[in-house]
């Protein structure tokens, strides 16, 4: 006796059209192939598009990041140097969900630019490890919000003469490079190097 389960469930009008599908040659197939790759085509070059007009909008708006590269004591009459190295103008910028903003404090989770030296580009991302090491076991107290181009952090390696890894923040400097300032011991006056 046949049951209800052992019936032959009916096909749908796509299942046919694909059993339709594997019977075609591949010459039959090759013109669909091509409708198709013309279409992937005339997506990317619409995306791109889409993707270039924001990249101008975010341009126009001169954001840079400046970090703290590391400096040196007195020596001689020289009486130290402080460098900083500055990266810019962002190109992009991902922002948090609305919750995340609320549970970090900042909108954007990373920014992107264009290195100057390899035409490639780069991603800055904020860093949560170095903003819950600066809350100092207090969850309730606000932490430091800095962007690294890497996602960890390690306390250990990190000093005040050779940050590891370098910190950026959004920064009043409009010039890509690495500036240092350096102090004289003769007079108060200081001099800037900057490549």
């Amino acid at each position: 006796m046949t049951t209800i389960k052992n019936l032959k469930k009916p096909l749908s009008a796509f299942q046919y059209y694909i059993q339709e599908w594997k019977k075609l040659t591949d010459e039959e197939k090759e013109k669909f192939q091509q409708m198709a790759l013309l279409d992937k085509q005339r997506y990317d070059n619409e995306k791109n598009e889409i993707f270039r007009k924001q990249e101008e909008e975010i341009l126009k708006k001169n954001i840079y990041l400046t970090a703290y590269i590391g400096g040196y004591s007195a020596v001689g009459l020289d009486n130290g140097a402080k460098s900083y190295e500055t990266v810019g103008p962002i190109c992009n910028i991902i922002n948090y969900s609305e919750e995340e903003q609320q549970k970090w404090g900042v909108k954007v989770k990373a920014y992107e630019y264009y290195d100057k030296n390899y035409n490639i580009k780069m991603t800055l991302h904020h860093n949560e490890k170095y903003y819950k090491y600066t809350q100092y076991g207090d969850s309730k107290k606000k932490g430091t919000n800095v962007y690294t181009h890497g996602k960890t952090y390690n306390a250990k390696k990190d000093n005040g003469h050779n940050p590891n890894p370098r910190k950026y923040q959004i920064s009043n400097n409009k010039k890509a490079g690495i500036t240092t300032t350096h102090y004289t011991s003769f007079s108060n006056n200081t001099y800037e190097t900057n490549y």
